[in-house]
């Protein structure tokens, strides 16, 4: 059934009569009445009870006239929706990020993406930095947010953003370094420590390096655990310092005076691929909260 058809019905019967709808339709009152006769027909009912002072809907007529209504709502829904969609306005981001990102909102980007877009939906991926590039590759999803040392492909586009050192994180009451806020490695060595499994050949190639043992007393995959436990006072945790934001429990950190303990982290996004609406908006307010590239990665960025 046309459209066009149901909103000069509408038209009609809100209007009051023929010629008032008429007048708002720029349709000529002939036409019209052809109209509402064609569509009676095509229905097989009569909707409107006309005489030459007044109309009157049908029972019939008074059902077909709110299903209408739905109807037309719905369609004006549909084509709202669908150009908001356009504009990025709705859809969905599929974003990723390693754990120790995700525990931050993404430092408050994500909260602030949110408040800017409320009528978007999210599929967010928690996994560690390998994982979220292969799953980029596949096109699973739009943008990963990464930390170094990682590998990125001759596809990928990485834009390196700030980054930070990790860092010693205690209880006071179970563990003591001193009152300086930066530490040498060498601290380390008779504290069980603590860290997710991609640090730790970070920390055993340092301590190596330096001629060190590192007493490591647990690995695991998350840094949400490493904080517990060290909040439990069963070690110290190596973990970035952002973290620590979040931590329901407070801790003390030192600093570790580590040159390659300096973790950067990108956002990436694939070459050639051109983003959707969505997406763009997420790129354009990371671009904004960090508007300039780290000079120095340190070595830690390769591509195959």
């Amino acid at each position: 059934m046309d459209s066009k058809l149901l909103r000069n019905f509408v038209e009609i019967v809100e209007s009051g009569n023929m010629t008032a709808a008429s007048h708002k339709l720029f349709i000529a009152q002939p036409v019209l009445s052809n109209q509402l006769r064609a569509l009676e027909q095509e229905l097989g009912v009569r909707l409107l009870e006309r005489t030459s002072r007044s109309q009157k809907l049908t029972d019939a007529g008074q059902l077909f006239y709110q299903r209408a209504k739905d109807i037309l709502a719905l369609e004006n829904l549909a084509v709202k929706e669908a150009r908001d969609c356009e504009l990025g306005e709705r859809g969905t981001l599929r974003l990723g990020m390693t754990p120790s990102t995700a525990i931050t909102l993404f430092d408050g980007i994500l909260t602030r993406f949110c408040r800017m877009w409320p009528q978007i939906r999210y599929q967010l991926y928690e996994m560690n930095s390998v994982k979220l590039l292969q799953l980029l590759e596949t096109g699973a999803i739009d943008v990963a947010v990464v930390r170094t040392p990682c590998h990125f492909s001759a596809g990928m586009e990485p834009r390196f953003i700030s980054g930070e050192q990790l860092v010693a994180a205690y209880r006071p009451d179970r563990f003591s370094f001193g009152e300086h806020k930066r530490i040498p490695l060498s601290e380390l060595t008779e504290k069980p420590l603590m860290m997710i499994q991609r640090y730790e050949d970070l920390v055993t190639a340092a301590c190596g390096k330096a001629g060190l043992v590192p007493n490591i007393k647990c690995i695991n995959i998350q840094i949400a655990v490493t904080l517990k436990l060290a909040q439990a006072g069963l070690g110290v945790a190596i973990v970035p310092l952002s973290t620590l934001a979040v931590s329901d429990d407070p801790l003390e950190y030192r600093v570790i005076d580590e040159p390659t303990f300096a973790i950067s982290r990108a956002i990436v996004t694939m070459r050639g691929k051109t983003p959707s609406a969505v997406c763009s908006h997420f790129l354009e307010l990371c671009r904004e909260a960090f508007p300039t590239e780290p000079s120095d990665l340190s070595g830690q960025t390769l591509r195959r």
